[in-house]
């Protein structure tokens, strides 16, 4: 599922719920806008929420990380209540956001793809602002539980192993 404006679009009120993605070459769900539209377009209060995600990310490659669910460039985004296994590279993704809540999500078996510190994450957040990552339970993945990179993120009450 990829939800991205084009120039002169405004997406808003959209919901992602209950359903079941494997298998998919890049990203099983993405949220966001390429760096082109970001003067003309909008996404925000986005709920993605009940999926199950699975092996996806399969033309990941040692330097190119995919993922299970990407927020990018996207506003008061809600992850919630998503399972989420052996994504290629990361599980979850939030780059460039704003206001995004990350909460209550089961990730497990995310395998290590592209050559940066956080291939193999179950959750990776970069140069966000505002997320809230919080109740998400992260098992047997190859990286770090959760990684950040110039983030300005809340990040408690999460179980790792």
């Amino acid at each position: 599922i990829d939800l991205e404006p084009n120039g002169n679009e405004h997406v808003k009120y959209f919901r992602v719920i209950g359903n079941r993605i494997t298998r998919n070459t890049v990203q099983g769900i993405s949220i966001g806008m390429s760096d082109e539209f970001l003067s003309t377009s909008t996404i925000s209060d986005i709920t993605v929420s009940g999926n199950t995600l699975d092996d996806n990310g399969l033309d990941a490659t040692p330097t190119r990380m995919r993922f299970g669910l990407l927020v990018s460039n996207a506003s008061g985004v809600v992850v919630e209540n998503n399972t989420i296994t052996r994504s290629h590279g990361a599980g979850i993704s939030v780059q460039y956001a704003k206001g995004t809540i990350v909460r209550g999500n089961r990730v497990s078996g995310t395998l290590k793809a592209g050559q940066y510190a956080q291939a193999g994450a179950a959750i990776h957040l970069e140069k966000d602002t505002g997320t809230v990552c919080t109740g998400n339970t992260l098992t047997g993945n190859a990286g770090p539980a959760i990684s950040t990179y110039q983030s300005s993120s809340k990040v408690s009450g999460n179980t790792t192993s």
